[in-house]
C-alpha cells in the first residue's frame, strides 16, 4: 500500500511538474534558434520534474542523489489523423405544407368533339 502511495504521489508531482511547465510560458520556452522547445529536468532520484531557466541549469554531475536528466519536448506534436465519420443523425420531422400558389393562365381551348347519336322522337 505504501508503494502504491508514494507512486501515487510521484504521478500528481509529474502532472503538477508538466502543468506548471505549460502555464510558466517565458521561463524557457524557446531555444536559442527560436523553435519553441520546452526545457526541464528530471531529478534521477525522484522523479520529479521542473521547468529548466537560463539562471537554474540542470544538475548533470555531482553526487547522485542531486543528479538530473535534462529533456525538452515540443509544445506541439504532429497533427493526427483524420478521424472515422460519424453514424448518420435521425431523420427530421416533415415540414409544414407551403401557401397556396397563384392562379394559373387559362388554357388553348381543345378540338371539337365527334356528332351525338340522334336523340328519340318526341310527342306528338
Amino acid at each position: 500500500m505504501l508503494r502504491y502511495l508514494v507512486r501515487q504521489k510521484a504521478a500528481i508531482a509529474a502532472v503538477a511538474g508538466v502543468a506548471l511547465i505549460v502555464s510558466v510560458g517565458g521561463a524557457y520556452a524557446t531555444s536559442a534558434d527560436g523553435n519553441k522547445v520546452m526545457h526541464g529536468c528530471v531529478r534521477l532520484k525522484t522523479g520529479d520534474l521542473r521547468v529548466e531557466t537560463q539562471g537554474s541549469p540542470c544538475v548533470t554531475d555531482g553526487p547522485w542523489s542531486q543528479r538530473e536528466r535534462a529533456e525538452s519536448w515540443n509544445q506541439q506534436g504532429v497533427v493526427g489523423a483524420d478521424g472515422a465519420d460519424g453514424a448518420a443523425g435521425p431523420a427530421g420531422a416533415d415540414g409544414t405544407d407551403g401557401a397556396i400558389g397563384p392562379m394559373g393562365p387559362v388554357g388553348a381551348a381543345g378540338d371539337r368533339g365527334p356528332a351525338g347519336s340522334a336523340g328519340a322522337i318526341g310527342p306528338v
